[in-house]
């Protein structure tokens, strides 16, 4: 399939309107979408508007290290304990159930049955045998290689992901288990949507150099993906066909379609931007191998030709600069090269060169790729990055399985990997995540079913448990990696709070149910500012609050990735921290003299729980003692200005109070941004959602002798600031921080020098609690803080 590259008059700007989109596949955009950097993109309060087709549809902390959550001071339980069902009761609950939820909300948060207890369906989270639970009796598949020197690869095909045996299984699984019906039926709906459009067009985002054709890749990968699946549950031809048209799209060999430009040359995959080649390169590569059987010699011929020629022969090089990254760059890249030499391995007409790829991609990968997750389970850029780098890494090491019989290292070599599926657990609040830092391009092939097979590679069944339900989970990789064998509640006898206390990125997540959308819940993190892969902000101290199914306290994600020397480097004078979105000051933090934190620092953090779980039942019901806490002397971050910042939940986890201890000599002023309307009353701020009618009161309740006031702010520069790139015109200019529910605004209190221990309480206007019921805690040093202090 040789690169044949012509000219073209004119081209249609590319949008997404599909299945995948920004929030990661499963489900069709209710409207058109254009790159995401040109959109406004607010990650606040704005629910995700979808319509999704769907069909109506083991006790104790996971972890593979002791933490400090581990060990709090008290360990009260909360909801319903009971002895653990019986395998027989276990299997009754599961099939009596069915699907856990009823649908999904605005935000595309599942939603469970209220006020419902059951022991037998949400017991704590199991794996049962295929005895008990009466599933289908499926062949194993795993292959075992005979011995000898290198990686052998097993001769049948699929090698890729799964193997054979799970595929002719699958029409059995799917009239057994009512999710993979569902997901079935979304991925063909899914397909015929894509069917039913042309391939993207090839369409640089801010040229090859920029943010290049990433997109394309991985919208291609996806069509690619979901007409193959189409295919082989199918037997249609006119999805193989599909495939083929896609193909011969993107190696270059559509005249009516072009691929390619002036400036690319024939590196069309764009190796400059090397993130495009390597998901080109598993696109092919998925083409080639589940669908060996029914190209002809001579289109095998052509596929492996692009995929070495396009793909593995340009990632020969050991030095290029990903393979050091502990990022996405390095688990997409390294993972694209992965599958791509194991999809033509043993076929191809360079072999050496293709083993070549293979472990120089393995190599690299182990060594960096795997310490992209931190020691608690953090990933080492953002919430929305362990996407992208996680589906790179779940899929080289699943095919690494499924080919060589082992995972070569990909999932062994760092145990501490187990934990970052539960720390994506843990950032995921009652509306959104915790979303600090940028937020990505597109999705479109990265979603969270990575967990699904996490969940059987590392016998923790609460993960797969936990994204069966989520609303990115209806997508080909599910339907090979979930086990119809689990059963339970994934989130029986999971604390609500759990603190990540690598010093690199500290943080700590606190709520008071796991299955009520419009619970409490609270973050905040104080890590070092670097070493994030250029997606950070300067937000030491930040913080999000969700209540009543809201976002009251959010992030602003991205600025815009062209920008001039938007990711050129972490350092003090770097651009990145020009835009305000990245600037402390776009952060819900404190300023001193309007001026950037201080990046490089690890705050000191403390931590404390009750320890309070959920058992058996979807309604939790809290003790009066419930309590938890985190708080950190922030005081590196701020030039040597002595400061403390501590949050926490109070009054059966009904209120929120957010202390900062500061002793400060030039002006500060405290920060918050949200897209709720906001109504000032002196020392008192009212905030609201109008389309929602949920409204939050926010107090100044100490001092009260300092006269201190809130006030709004719009949420732009200061004038003081130093300025942009090319005086912020044009793709250099800061973005609009506007919202879906109303711009957003900032909550603001001026403090002049001086000592202060600010106290400000978040009351959030529950539904059916008396006013009587809100209680103003105790003034409490941070220092002297303990479950019982308040």
């Amino acid at each position: 399939m040789s690169y044949n590259y012509q000219p073209q008059a004119a081209q249609t700007p590319y949008y997404d309107d599909g299945p995948g989109g920004h929030d990661g596949g499963g489900h069709f955009n209710a409207t058109p979408k254009k790159p995401w950097y040109s959109s406004k993109w607010v990650k606040i309060g704005v629910p995700v508007l979808v319509a999704v087709i769907i069909a109506a549809v083991v006790g104790g902390v996971v972890g593979s290290r002791n933490s400090d959550d581990d060990s709090s001071s008290s360990s009260s339980s909360s909801g319903t304990t009971a002895d653990p069902p019986s395998a027989s009761d276990a299997a009754s609950g599961k099939e009596s159930v069915g699907r856990f939820i009823s649908s999904h909300n605005n935000y595309g948060i599942p939603l469970y049955p209220t006020s419902t207890s059951n022991a037998a369906a949400f017991g704590p989270p199991t794996a049962l045998a295929t005895a008990d639970s009466k599933a289908p009796s499926c062949q194993d598949g795993s292959f075992s290689p005979s011995g000898g020197s290198g990686i052998q690869l097993r001769t049948d095909r699929p090698r890729l992901v799964a193997p054979k045996a799970r595929w002719d299984c699958l029409p059995d699984l799917i009239k057994f288990d009512p999710y993979l019906k569902s997901w079935h039926d979304t991925i063909l709906a899914n397909a015929s949507a894509y069917f039913d459009r042309p391939p993207p067009n090839y369409i640089p985002d801010g040229g090859l150099d920029g943010s290049g054709v990433l997109d394309q890749a991985r919208e291609i990968q996806d069509r690619i993906k979901h007409f193959s699946y189409a295919y082989l549950m199918t037997k249609d031809t006119k999805w193989s066909d599909a495939v083929w048209n896609d193909l011969r799209v993107a190696a270059g060999n559509d005249s009516n379609h072009k691929y390619g430009n002036e400036k690319s040359g024939d590196d069309i995959w764009n190796s400059i931007h090397f993130l495009d080649l390597a998901e080109f390169t598993n696109a092919f590569a998925i083409a080639y191998d589940w669908l060996h059987d029914v190209w002809t010699p001579q289109q095998l011929t052509d596929i492996r030709w692009s995929i070495m020629n396009l793909g593995l022969s340009r990632g020969r090089d050991a030095n290029l600069w990903w393979r050091s990254a502990q990022g996405n760059w390095n688990c997409v890249s390294n993972g694209g090269m992965i599958n791509g030499a194991i999809a033509i391995m043993g076929e191809s007409e360079d072999d050496g060169m293709v083993e070549e790829v293979l472990n120089t991609a393995l190599a690299s990968a182990k060594e960096n790729c795997l310490q992209a997750v931190h020691t608690d389970g953090t990933w080492s850029e953002t919430s929305d990055y362990w996407y992208f780098g996680t589906t790179g890494h779940a899929m080289a090491a699943s095919t690494l399985i499924t080919a060589t019989g082992s995972d070569q290292g990909l999932i062994t070599d760092n145990p501490d990997f187990n934990l970052t599926s539960l720390w994506h657990i843990y950032v995921f609040g009652q509306t959104s995540k915790f979303n600090y830092g940028d937020h990505g391009p597109n999705k479109f092939t990265a979603t969270a079913n990575n967990l699904m097979f996490y969940g059987s590679q590392y016998n923790q069944p609460r993960y797969g448990l936990y994204q069966r339900d989520r609303l990115d989970a209806p997508e080909p990789f599910s339907m090979l990696w979930y086990d119809v064998n689990l059963a339970g509640a994934w989130w029986n006898d999971l604390p609500l709070d759990r603190h990540f206390d690598d010093p690199r990125n500290a943080w700590a997540s606190m709520r008071s149910s796991w299955t009520d959308p419009d619970g409490l819940y609270v973050a905040m993190k104080a890590g070092n500012m670097t070493g994030h892969q250029t997606h950070g902000d300067i937000d030491a101290g930040d913080f999000v609050i969700d209540a009543l199914g809201e976002r009251w306290a959010g992030e602003l994600g991205s600025a815009n990735y062209l920008g001039t020397a938007y990711f050129n480097n972490e350092t003090a004078d770097s651009n990145r921290w020009l835009w305000y979105r990245k600037r402390s000051e776009g952060q819900n933090v404190i300023l001193v003299n309007r001026q950037n934190q201080e990046l490089t620092t690890e705050p000191p953090t403390a931590f404390d729980s009750t320890r309070d779980i959920q058992g058996p039942t979807t309604e939790i019901k809290l003790p009066d003692t419930t309590a938890a806490y985190f708080h950190t002397d922030l005081s590196s971050a701020y030039g040597g200005t002595q400061y403390k910042r501590g949050i926490r939940l109070t009054n059966k986890r009904r209120q929120i109070l957010l202390q900062d201890e500061i002793t400060n000599t030039a002006d500060a002023q405290w920060r918050m941004h949200t897209n709720a309307t906001i109504t000032l009353d002196g020392s008192t701020a009212n905030l609201e959602f109008p389309m929602s009618g949920k409204k939050m009161k926010v107090e100044i309740i100490s001092p009260t002798d300092a006269n201190l006031s809130f006030s709004e702010l719009d949420p732009i520069r200061f004038e003081t600031d130093p300025p942009l790139p090319n005086n912020g015109e044009g793709k250099d200019a800061d973005m609009k921080n506007d919202g879906v529910n109303g711009d957003t605004h900032v909550l603001a209190i001026d403090l002049r020098p001086g000592i202060y221990n600010l106290q400000v309480l978040f009351t959030p206007q529950w539904d059916g609690v008396d006013a009587k019921e809100y209680v103003n805690p105790p003034s409490v040093l941070i220092d002297s803080w303990s479950l019982t202090s308040h």
